[in-house]
């Protein structure tokens, strides 16, 4: 339904975080979990392919979270939440 582009760099930590906010609805900042919600219906990819633009680095997006449902205004900010760290 809805797709967030995130220009961010693709750091074990905050791979993890991703992980644990699809599976768990963790919200976590500076590796701690700052609360808990009902996890979105999504999923990410991290753009690795050299044929589309360039090299994951070069990407201006590199990750992208699909949702089955639409984004909320909330999950949206989640998602701010923990890739601003």
């Amino acid at each position: 339904k809805e797709r967030v582009s995130m220009n961010i760099n693709a750091e074990p930590e905050l791979i993890s975080a991703l992980d644990r906010y699809i599976a768990n609805g963790e919200v976590i900042v500076n590796g701690k979990v700052v609360k808990t919600v009902k996890p979105p219906q999504a999923y990410y990819k991290i753009d690795t392919e050299l044929g589309r633009g360039g090299s994951f680095w070069n990407r201006t997006d590199p990750i992208t979270m699909y949702f089955r449902e639409p984004a909320t205004v909330e999950q949206l900010a989640d998602i701010t939440q923990i890739t601003k760290a």
